[in-house]
């Protein structure tokens, strides 16, 4: 998780990237 960056879009999924640990950005289209 310490070298992953995730983009995601949706509620469920920033949710599983923020209990990751990873880094995330959320995006919006």
């Amino acid at each position: 998780p310490a070298e992953t960056l995730i983009f995601e879009d949706s509620a469920i999924g920033l949710e599983a990237a923020r209990r990751s640990g990873a880094g995330y950005f959320k995006v919006e289209l």
